[in-house]
């Protein structure tokens, strides 16, 4: 038995993220679909629900700026990630498939629910070895990951890792991907190759050799498109063909 899940925590995504999400799964599979919040309200009853609270005490600083400018990271949702390798509630699934809330389902996603793996995470081909060298000048492998969308079957090491010093990895890294990179990069393998971005297309700059960089735009092709930053979902414009199906309705 598989599922799905979702994390939804704090009040920058509201419920309607899960519902789109879950309404965009459904089209492909009927595997349960779980959404971990600290906030239920206004999330679709056929969604399975569990409570997940933040680690930090006062979400206002998630981002400080200040914490930033010294050098030292902060806590944030993405965080709540990891605590799905170690939540009782999914134990009894053989396979567990998690996607951000901030990613549309456009095409068929059976490659990614169907995919063997004990711990496997989406590819990022736009995030070219020289990007990655100017991001993250620390000694490590070049990655060209993220998380959102993970499948695996038994990853609690990973959990009992992070949660045993927590405060010292949120204040290390600037999020999970790093995190895993660092730690774990040799447990992961890559999911196949459906997901692009929203913003920053589906290959490095130098790929496209001077040509129009598919920047904001919709790519048929793949079956799922993230977004990152801005634009968010529900600011595109209603007529966006993927504003369209985000909302069920690509006509």
């Amino acid at each position: 038995m598989n599922c799905v899940t979702c994390v939804k925590i704090g009040k920058k995504y509201p419920s309607i993220y899960v519902n789109k999400l879950y309404n965009a799964v459904r089209r492909y599979t009927d595997i349960d679909f779980i959404c971990f919040t600290d906030d239920p309200s206004g999330i679709d009853p056929e969604v399975i629900v569990y409570d997940m609270q933040p680690l930090v005490k006062d979400p206002s600083k998630w981002r400080d700026p200040k914490r930033a400018s010294i050098g030292i990271q902060s806590w944030w949702p993405a965080w709540n990630k990891l605590e799905l390798f170690g939540r009782e509630e999914l134990d009894k699934y053989d396979k567990k498939v998690f996607f951000d809330l901030d990613v549309i389902i456009q095409g068929d996603i059976t490659p990614i629910l169907d995919f063997e793996t004990n711990f496997a995470v989406s590819p990022c081909k736009w995030k070219s070895p020289d990007w990655v060298k100017r991001t993250y000048t620390d000694e490590r492998p070049v990655f060209a990951f993220n998380t959102d969308s993970i499948v695996w079957r038994d990853t609690k090491f990973i959990y009992e890792q992070y949660i045993q010093n927590w405060q010292k990895h949120v204040r290390k890294y600037r999020g999970i991907d790093p995190y895993l990179n660092q730690n774990h990069f040799s447990d992961l393998e890559y999911l196949p190759d459906v997901f692009y971005s929203y913003r920053e297309g589906s290959e490095p700059e130098h790929f496209w050799d001077g040509g129009e960089i598919p920047h904001l735009k919709f790519m048929p092709e793949y079956s799922v498109c993230m977004f990152h930053q801005e634009p968010e979902i529900h600011q595109l414009n209603p007529d966006h063909i993927l504003y369209k199906i985000w909302n069920g309705n690509p006509a």
